[in-house]
């Protein structure tokens, strides 16, 4: 393979054992590799994919100048890297690798630059068995439409597979894919990616924080696990790490509730859902883990990543791409029979509403119009989570904006990022003309408030 010997101790920083105090066995620590020491299971670089039991591994914290993680996983992995397992395993009855041998193994790799281009091609590879998972779910969950389903296996590729998966996504996180597919420079391309990632933490956590306060028995129930080490001041300025938090200990109360009858019902019930697939996958844990990386990148690279060359950010662009990768893997028809729309106007007719509302999914800045029928009217000031024949929609907590502007070029969307004196800041990810505001909004506040059951 004409590949060079590289000692494992040159470009391992640290090999941890499993720590039985920790609740995963480890601590999830950036450019960290997860060796099986018996059996023949896959290396992996995430925490949330361990097959085994936290103590039948060792955690490989890899220098990432030297090296990319998720290549060594993936060497580890290959036909050479179990060689390489199976020549430092002892024992007979069941062989495992011991650390002190571990430290003296000779990998083999080629330069970080190629590197990075392999896992940009495994990163091609994911989002390929991503979208025939799609076009798969799409051929028997719809085998009417077989005939679209056969024109979308034949058009299969990365790029209108990628688009085709933005556009069914809520515009508020499609419009920052848009933004990173369009740039061509590395650096912009990187930081539209955090962006998306964050929109990510505070959308989903949006959305389960206003399926759990519409139930309020369940969220006064709840209220003092949710907000347990939170202070109101904490919430007048969020950050990414903030909503992660929330998120997190939403998605395991949901969890919780989804894996009992009565609980789905609920649940069901709150989110104004006939389908579990989108409860299911707001609340995953695997989402939160890769929203926690992404995180743990950010903080690492721009609190101690100095002076960011060409490569440097190619490098991190990689690692981000996965991540992406691995979301989107997450997110396959998780919006399928759901949409989040805006109310235009309405009229009462033999006792039900009929609604005039704006779609506002997918990448564009000109939102179709649908008509829908409902048992209430709605607020056209607000936002809401529209299941598809579902008479009363889940109005969503206002921490996301829409402005309409003169033209649809101007129309955008903006997530709340903090309240002082001054107003609300709301933050746009994709509208340059007017990347934020501040706007005294009174309301905001009495919502911040009732979470701590200040009224």
């Amino acid at each position: 393979m004409n590949l060079e010997p590289v000692p494992l101790a040159s470009i391992a920083k640290d090999i941890n054992q499993s720590n039985g105090k920790l609740e995963e066995g480890f601590e999830d620590l950036p450019d960290a590799v997860y060796l099986p020491i018996i059996g023949k299971s896959d290396a992996v670089t995430r925490l949330s994919d361990l097959k085994l039991k936290p103590h039948n591994y060792v955690q490989i914290v890899m220098n990432s100048e030297k090296v990319n993680a998720e290549y060594v996983a993936r060497f580890f992995s290959s036909e050479l890297g179990r060689m390489i397992r199976e020549y430092h395993q002892i024992g007979y009855a069941n062989p495992r690798i011991l650390v002190s041998s571990l430290k003296e193994s000779e990998l083999y790799f080629p330069s970080i630059e190629t590197q990075i281009e392999l896992i940009n091609a495994q990163n091609e590879i994911t989002e390929l068995r991503a979208m025939i998972n799609s076009i798969e779910q799409q051929l028997w969950n719809k085998p009417n439409d077989v005939e679209y389903t056969l024109k979308s296996l034949k058009n299969l590729n990365r790029e209108s597979g990628f688009e085709e998966w933005a556009e069914t996504l809520p515009f508020p996180l499609a419009s920052i894919l848009w933004r990173y597919n369009a740039e061509s420079d590395v650096r912009l391309k990187k930081e539209h990616l955090f962006h998306f990632f964050e929109a990510v933490a505070q959308f989903n956590t949006i959305l389960l924080l206003s399926g759990l306060k519409s139930d309020s028995s369940l969220f006064d129930a709840q209220r003092e696990i949710v907000f347990k080490d939170f202070k109101k001041e904490s919430l007048y300025r969020s950050t990414f790490g903030t909503w992660i938090v929330l998120g997190e200990r939403i998605a395991k109360l949901i969890r919780t509730e989804m894996g009992n009858r009565n609980g789905r019902e609920r649940c069901l019930k709150v989110f104004r859902s006939g389908r579990s697939d989108l409860i299911d996958s707001l609340s995953s844990k695997k989402t939160f883990e890769v929203l926690k990386r992404t995180a743990d990148f950010r903080n690492k690279w721009k609190g101690h990543g100095g002076i960011e060359n060409e490569r440097e950010a190619q490098k991190r662009l990689s690692v981000l791409e996965s991540e992406l990768a691995a979301l989107r893997e997450l997110m396959v028809d998780t919006y399928a029979g759901n949409q989040i729309i805006r109310p235009e106007n309405g009229k009462l007719k033999s006792g039900i509403y009929h609604i005039q509302v704006y779609s506002l999914m997918g990448t564009r800045q000109i939102f179709k119009k649908i008509s829908i029928q409902m048992n209430i009217m709605l607020d056209s000031d607000r936002l809401y989570l529209y299941f598809e024949g579902n008479p009363e929609p889940l109005e969503l907590l206002p921490f996301i904006k829409f402005k309409f502007g003169q033209s649809s070029e101007e129309n955008a969307c903006y997530f709340y990022n903090s309240l002082d004196k001054s107003g609300v800041r709301w933050v746009s990810y994709h509208f340059d003309k007017e990347a934020e505001f501040v706007k005294v909004d009174n309301s905001l506040e009495q919502i911040l408030e009732s979470f701590f059951g200040y009224n």
